[in-house]
């Protein structure tokens, strides 16, 4: 199953005070607004609770198989996303050389061919350098984005095996 569809149901009271929950797994521990506190609170609730169906043990296999298949998937992802940023990293070098040569290349040309007439020959040569300036800035907002993502997996492997801990 996808981590982002498992959740985990529980019923739990009895007579007239019943409740039950539901709990989408993947933004409870992964998501922007995840916590510890959060963790703590729901433990609390189902150690609390009388007559939980599923058993406690049930729910708490549940979310540690949710973090033995984060596990799995974070090697292969942290993989694509390093080949990744090396080879942006890369095209960003690249990127940069071919943009301060053709700068190198436009200085050369005098910028106005006259009474304040823009040399041709000039205006092309600065086309290819906003165009090649656009093309880096672009490649280092990938980069910046591909770096982000990287750091926010370590951070839920962190989290997630603070979780494990607690789970016992």
């Amino acid at each position: 199953m996808e981590l982002e569809k498992q959740t985990i149901e529980f019923s739990y009271g009895e007579f007239g005070s019943t409740g039950r929950m539901q709990i989408n797994l993947y933004p409870f521990l992964l998501g922007s607004d995840r916590g510890m506190g959060r963790v703590k609170k729901l433990l609390k609730i189902i150690h609390t609770v009388r007559n939980i169906n599923p058993s406690i043990d049930t729910i708490i296999e549940q979310i540690q198989s949710f973090i033995e298949q984060f596990n799995e998937e974070y090697e292969n992802r942290q993989k694509k996303n390093t080949n990744m940023i090396i080879s942006l990293e890369d095209k960003v070098k690249l990127s940069e050389k071919m943009l301060n040569a053709d700068r190198k290349n436009r200085d050369r040309v005098k910028h106005f061919a006259g009474k304040g007439i823009i040399n041709p020959a000039w205006q092309q040569l600065n086309d290819v350098v906003k165009e090649h300036n656009e093309e880096c800035k672009s490649l280092k907002k990938e980069l910046s984005g591909q770096m982000k993502q990287q750091t926010k997996m370590e951070k839920d492997k962190a989290f997630l095996q603070e979780v494990q801990k607690l789970l016992g």
